[in-house]
């Protein structure tokens, strides 16, 4: 029905079906439709440049924070001077979402770490050997690596301290 709705409407519509239409899911089923990106941010930088590529990826990161109370980003950094400085639409989310981001600073003796990954929940992970290498590798449903990298990050925070602040005045 929602296929038939969209058509009559003036979409482009394409069901795919296991054998004739109606036969099975394309009329009983409920359907979703995700805010997903098919393009990695490097490439919408170079086809549509930085500033759209920025916009988009922002948008995205507000849409994980504002469907749950529950969602939180957590960062830890050496230095926050490129934050507060060339980040506005992060500084923008961090007063905006200030109950759920934190970005805090490595203290000194633990800067020359070159750690460089990310904890996306109990089963997903991104990491790279060092912060200057590209390369690195995802782990997908792996849920002790992440354990293990969720472990390094708490390590990492609490030999941290808050960085950024939501406000200019600190508060």
């Amino acid at each position: 029905m929602a296929a038939l709705h969209l058509a009559r409407g003036g979409r482009q519509v394409t069901v795919f079906e296991a054998q004739e239409p109606g036969y099975g899911a394309s009329t009983r089923n409920a359907g979703y439709v995700g805010r997903t990106l098919k393009h990695g941010f490097g490439e919408l930088v170079e086809h549509h440049g930085l500033p759209f590529a920025t916009q988009i990826y922002g948008e995205l990161m507000e849409a994980f924070l504002a469907a749950s109370r529950t969602r939180r980003l957590y960062m830890v950094v050496h230095q926050t001077e490129h934050i507060t400085r060339h980040c506005p639409r992060m500084l923008a989310l961090l007063a905006r979402f200030a109950h759920a981001i934190q970005i805090n600073r490595t203290h000194e003796e633990i800067r020359s770490l070159q750690d460089s990954f990310l904890v996306l929940d109990s089963q997903h992970y991104v990491r790279r050997p060092a912060a200057a290498f590209y390369r690195g590798a995802i782990g997908l449903g792996d849920e002790t690596e992440a354990q293990a990298m969720r472990h390094r990050f708490m390590e990492i925070w609490e030999a941290s301290f808050p960085g950024v602040a939501p406000t200019t005045v600190g508060l």
